[in-house]
């Protein structure tokens, strides 16, 4: 029950708030053909949260569920929001 919520709020990050809607295969032709290494690192933080505050007995809401689901989305979108800036640089060098 901690590691799913993460893995939702990536995909619910993704479509929502950065607009994303090619979501098709790279075996079926699709534009991406690479691993969203962010969506990893965000939804391992967002376990990693979750099972930390439930082992740990703390907890802000008294849901770790939740606090893990926050967890991954901030992380993502923060990730996100930083490799956009990095290209922005990049293509303007």
């Amino acid at each position: 029950g901690l590691v799913v919520p993460p893995i939702a709020a990536v995909y619910l990050v993704d479509f929502f708030v950065l607009r994303r809607t090619d979501y098709s295969s790279p075996g079926a032709g699709g534009a991406h053909g690479h691993t969203n290494v962010n969506a990893l690192l965000a939804f391992a933080f967002g376990a990693a949260v979750g099972c930390g505050l439930y082992l740990g007995k703390v907890s802000l809401t008294g849901v770790p569920t939740i606090e893990a689901f926050f967890a991954a989305a901030s992380s993502y979108w923060a990730l996100e929001q930083w490799r956009g800036a990095r290209s922005r640089a990049a293509a303007g060098t």
